[in-house]
């Protein structure tokens, strides 16, 4: 029988045992103390966490109850009571215990530190070599003695001056003796006995978990205000150095906590600061073995040791993959350490594992980046983002190299081709190798020697976006590419400009709609139409001018339309400038050139910048001068600075490169009928034949459209039916095919009209359209999007198509040109699960499409015969003016 292994841990080496047990299919369970624990544990893809502190009869239970076999002791190296704890479990039930160590030393720096060297110390070059770091002449570094103050340092860099104590309370009282401010950065669990020797506790700072817990410890131990830095980890020497600089501390205390606790940091930031450092000594690392009672503890083994103890073999460790075992390159653990993650490889040798992080840096400059931004910056090795991006990144205080790529498969590419480093040589070619195991032969000729491709050169790498990743943002395509690939993606979500923007006009989000026109279709005039309290995101600024030009027409419209078939009383304003009447103050006059009085646009430039600037935009603004616009005699100046253009097409000139968001309010939407209906002498009609509003209303309904819906309008005639569904909803696209030339043209005057975008006309015969759509299909590759195949303008070059022919959900057929049987036939091609909606005049043309049905895949299907009768008045009586008797058939394929 198989081991079942119970962890306690919260540390990085009980989560990498926890991965490598999950990649060699070992039943096991992780204890963490706290909830913030098992977030870790979840956000690294552990699914077997348990949660709470136990005692040792606790444990025992546990131990029982799940049967567990081994106990593998993984906590903190300082938490010697609980460690004492879960020995005292095994002992009662007799479950084997096993500790894992942690290398709690620094890569180099603790050789120095060592209170017991004295005298002339050099290190072992070996010791250097397996670090893994540059020690920048070290290895051969006399030290002096230690001084009258008991600190030892070097004395060829900088001076660092460090003393390691054996417990707390000596720590702190070694603390009490030095003169000057304090860090500490030991976390919160021994704040209070280290307070208790300090006499003046106003010179003591420390840095804390960023939680209630952490805080509540720092005001117990007597800690307020600015004493208390709620950060989370990880952090860089730099961002130590900025620490230790910002409160003019003279010493740190730190704890033996290893490369992994991020010891090296904080004695590097040290040295560089010219400060002392005071060093806790790891239980584990004094004389006698682990722990301060000699004997209390087991022998201690390292992860390869463990994980050869519990039967996974070293081919099995070696092949652990990726994205089982993979931990993200710097974290935080339970005690709130920094903690640098890697993942087993052969021989106990540490690489990182694929991964990304993908964050939003926020609208503007560094005021709106989040916490958890911050930390993203400072950890990371290599960044990625647009150019303009990375320009907006303050570099002071990041490592990082930075690339200017922010398309995901071009990361994707530059990682894949530039992210592996070849000075880690993992092992010997063999005739067992394969192919997927290893990277590229070493360019120095010898043909044995290859690297793995987990050891990446990148182990922490970050792709910047603006704003919010999920919001309109490149951060989606790069997702699908990256985890396509194989890698585990981790997001951060910054603030959205639309929610600057919206904090800016004093708006609540949920008042308003968001729609994306950055660089995709969108009906832009259709929600301008359609919403309230708008904003939208431009592709450009000379874009945002051309939709608040638009806007301005889409609100006449609706002006006019409101004004049309009302007698002169009901016109009001609108009458009395037709006539020219006398007395029309300006405030009526501005009401009218901004729509109707009914129009707000507000333009958002350059949000959260030094440049920010918000615009409210009048029709007569779209040909100001700059001295209207600003006010000022640097108006013109100020015009040129932010790209205004005094006249022109647009309020933005075409070479501006700054970001904006537009905000529209339409105060006549709430006016719009619920129920949709236009009249038909609101159509511009000419000669061609209309379907009436009545059959119009019934053939609608029998559609049953749906935002994402695609209808055909075969024989559009004026294009009633094309502009009644285009406006339902500005998502649904409409394909308007007609033959007649007069016709398509009225199409065009009615869909600029009821500005109705979303509509695309087709001068063309039905038939004729969806056959060479078929021929398209077979001849070329097939093109896929939200609703579907489509076949390009270029391929249908005869025939008039304004943009993309997609796969149609729906068709009206109002007018077949004597091609019934054909259209139906090459609708079913196109989509088997079409709903038609036909109106039949005639009977000849009812049976015709009763029959097709009958001998096509379709459903039953709905038929009505709809007559009804107009009234108008006659001298003194009202007569019948009869509407034609019509067939509305409804099917659908199955």
């Amino acid at each position: 029988m198989r081991d079942k292994v119970l962890i306690f841990g919260g540390t990085t080496e009980g989560r990498e045992l926890a991965a490598a047990l999950s990649a060699a299919g070992i039943e096991h369970l992780v204890s963490v103390a706290t909830d913030y624990g098992k977030e870790i544990e979840d956000s690294f893809g552990e699914k077997n966490v348990i949660v709470g502190r136990k005692n040792s009869d606790e444990m025992a239970e546990l131990m029982v109850s799940g049967g567990f076999t081994v106990c593998v002791d993984a906590t903190h190296p300082f938490a010697t009571l609980v460690s004492a704890e879960i020995k005292k479990a095994c002992e009662k039930t007799g479950v084997e215990y096993i500790r894992l160590l942690r290398d709690t030393g620094a890569k180099a720096y603790l050789e120095i530190a060592s209170s017991e060297c004295g005298g002339e110390k050099r290190f072992d070059e070996k010791v250097v070599r397996t670090a893994g770091v540059e020690i920048n002449g070290l290895n051969r570094l006399p030290l002096c003695d230690a001084g009258s103050d008991g600190f030892h340092a070097d004395m060829e860099n900088g001076g660092i001056k460090i003393l390691s104590c054996d417990s707390v309370v000596s720590a702190a009282k070694e603390l009490e003796k030095i003169q000057g401010n304090i860090l500490l950065l030991t976390g919160s669990k021994n704040l209070k006995a280290i307070m208790t020797e300090i006499s003046d506790k106003s010179r003591v700072y420390a840095r804390v978990l960023p939680n209630i817990e952490s805080i509540t410890k720092c005001e117990d131990a007597g800690l307020r205000g600015k004493q208390i830095i709620a950060m989370q980890g990880p952090f860089s020497k730099d961002m130590n150095v900025a620490l230790i600089k910002e409160i003019g501390a003279a010493v740190i205390l730190t704890k033996e906590s290893g490369a992994t606790g991020g010891l090296d940091e904080k004695l590097l930031a040290a040295r560089e600061c010219g400060i002392k450092a005071i060093m806790i000594k790891s239980p584990e690392s004094r004389a006698g073995g682990p722990g301060s009672d000699e004997g209390a503890f087991a022998k201690g083994y390292s992860l390869p040791e463990v994980l050869e103890k519990l039967g996974v073999d070293e081919q099995r460790i070696e092949s652990i993959k990726v994205e089982n075992d993979e931990i993200s390159s710097i974290g935080v653990n339970e005690s709130g350490e920094n903690e640098k993650k890697c993942r087993v490889s052969k021989g106990g040798k540490t690489n990182i594992g694929r991964h990304i992080t993908l964050a939003g840096i926020g609208p503007g400059d560094a005021r709106y980046y989040t916490r958890e931004l911050e930390v993203a910056l400072e950890s990371a090795d290599v960044i990625f983002g647009a150019k303009s991006i990375l320009e907006r990144v303050d570099k002071s205080r990041i490592r990082a190299e930075f690339v200017p790529l922010y398309m995901g498969k071009d990361i994707l590419e530059y990682l894949e081709k530039s992210g592996f480093d070849e000075a880690v040589v993992v092992h010997e070619e063999s005739s067992e190798s394969k192919a997927s195991d290893v990277g590229d032969v070493s360019g120095d000729g010898n043909k044995n020697v290859i690297f793995d491709k987990s050891a990446f050169k990148y182990k922490n790498p970050l792709a910047l976006f603006s704003g919010d990743i999920s919001l309109c943002s490149g951060a989606k395509n790069a997702t699908q590419a990256f985890e396509g690939a194989g890698y585990k993606v981790r997001k951060i979500s910054g603030i959205s400009s639309a929610a600057l923007f919206a904090n800016r006009l004093g708006l609540g989000l949920e008042d308003c709609s968001i729609v994306s026109a950055h660089g995709r279709e969108c009906n832009v005039a259709g929600y301008i139409a359609e919403t309230k309290k708008l904003i939208i995101l431009p592709s450009s600024c000379a874009h945002a001018g051309e939709i608040a030009r638009l806007a301005f027409d889409v609100a006449d419209s609706i002006c006019d339309r409101n004004y049309e078939n009302k007698t002169a009383e009901q016109i009001g304003l609108k009458y009395a400038l037709e006539v020219n009447a006398e007395g029309l103050n300006d405030d009526a006059d501005n009401e009218v050139s901004a729509g109707c009085g009914n129009l707000k646009i507000v333009i958002g430039y350059e949000l959260g910048t030094v440049s920010e600037k918000i615009l409210e935009i009048t029709r007569d603004d779209l040909c100001a001068s700059g001295e209207e616009m600003f006010g000022d005699s640097a108006s013109e100046k100020k015009m040129c600075e932010y790209g205004i253009v005094s006249c022109g097409n647009s309020i933005f000139s075409p070479d501006e490169k700054g970001k904006c968001l537009l905000y529209i309010e339409n105060k006549r939407v709430g006016e719009t009928p619920v129920i949709r209906g236009i009249s038909d002498d609101e159509f511009i009609r000419g000669k061609t034949p209309m379907t009436k509003e009545e059959i119009r209303a019934i053939s609608i309904r029998k559609l049953g459209l749906s935002a994402d819906s695609v209808l055909y309008d075969i024989g559009a005639g004026t294009g009633s039916v094309s502009v009644e569904a285009a406006l339902l909803h500005p998502d649904i696209k409409v394909f308007a095919i007609e033959r007649n030339d007069e016709a398509a043209e009225l199409i065009k005057k009615n869909k600029e009209k009821f500005c109705a975008d979303n509509i695309t006309v087709i001068k063309g015969e039905a038939s004729g359209v969806l056959g060479k759509m078929a021929v398209s299909e077979i001849a070329a590759p097939k093109e896929t999007g939200k609703s579907g195949i489509f076949a390009s303008a270029s391929e249908c070059s005869d025939i008039g198509v304004e943009g993309k022919l997609l796969v149609p959900t729906h068709a009206f057929i109002g007018g077949s040109g004597g091609n019934m049987r054909a259209i139906i036939d090459l609708l079913k091609q196109r989509n088997p699960n079409v709903r038609i909606v036909i109106n039949c005049v005639t009977l000849e043309t009812l049976t015709e499409v009763l029959t097709v049905i009958k001998e096509g895949d379709f459903a039953e299907p709905d038929i009505v015969q709809v007559s009804a009768n107009r009234y108008r008045k006659v001298g003194e009586y009202h007569m019948a003016d009869a509407i034609n008797p019509v067939y509305i058939v409804a099917v659908s394929g199955i």
